[in-house]
């Protein structure tokens, strides 16, 4: 099942909290050319991607959005495509799929221009699951159909850009996110610490502080008379 499914690097992503930590259900499917999605995580998700690039415009009959590639077809500032999988153990762990496996260039016949297709498809809510990973998803990773075991296993393809060992994430800062983190919790501990220390300590213990205050300062008014 799917944990959560976004962009990397951006913050954004499509989590199933209500789902707890059993996830999305989805397909893999053969028989499907793109990455078929349900309407808000589709709308969800191209909201993101969408304005990253130049007159898109969508193809109603196809249900997809067609948009022009930027320059030189560089596509190093387009996010991977961040799958979250629940593993048998209830582990999640990360599939990544670069730009250049989910964005497919194609020609436009009405001027020749090169466009750049993205392997999204908005499906329908009454679609069998949320998510259909068709082709595209195939041809990034093996899949192992363990029917006996009542499992799917995955490994990256040698056609895939990526290293084998691919991490991805969809936070926006994960070394900044993680530092406040744990500032956050050493404040924390301090703040437990010291209200222990207030409710618990012996009441006499700190008294001595404010009598030599009280004497220091009454020693100054007896060194400087009216």
């Amino acid at each position: 099942s799917v944990w959560s499914i976004g962009w990397s690097g951006t913050g954004v992503e499509m989590a199933f909290p209500d789902r707890g930590t059993l996830g999305s259900p989805a397909l893999i499917d053969s028989g499907s050319s793109l990455i078929v999605l349900a309407p808000d995580i589709y709308d969800h998700l191209l909201s993101e991607l969408q304005w990253r690039f130049t007159n898109c415009r969508e193809l109603s009959e196809q249900q997809i959005v067609t948009c022009d590639c930027p320059p030189a077809n560089d596509l190093s500032r387009i996010p991977s495509l961040v799958i979250n999988i629940i593993d048998e153990n209830d582990q999640q762990f990360s599939l990544c799929m670069s730009p250049d496996e989910y964005i497919l260039e194609s020609m436009d016949p009405m001027n020749g221009r090169s466009t750049c297709v993205p392997a999204l498809q908005r499906g329908s809510s009454s679609q069998p699951v949320p998510l259909i990973f068709g082709m595209t998803f195939m041809r990034s990773f093996y899949t192992n159909f363990d029917i006996g075991n009542n499992r799917i296993g995955f490994a990256r393809s040698n056609m895939s850009p990526l290293p084998p060992n691919a991490k991805c994430t969809v936070d926006a800062a994960p070394l900044l996110r993680r530092a406040i983190w744990v500032v956050s919790v050493v404040v924390t501990i301090f703040s437990v610490i010291f209200a222990c220390y207030v409710l618990f300590a012996p009441k006499g213990c700190c008294h001595w502080l404010c009598c030599c205050g009280k004497d220091e300062g009454d020693g100054d008014k007896t060194r400087n008379p009216l």
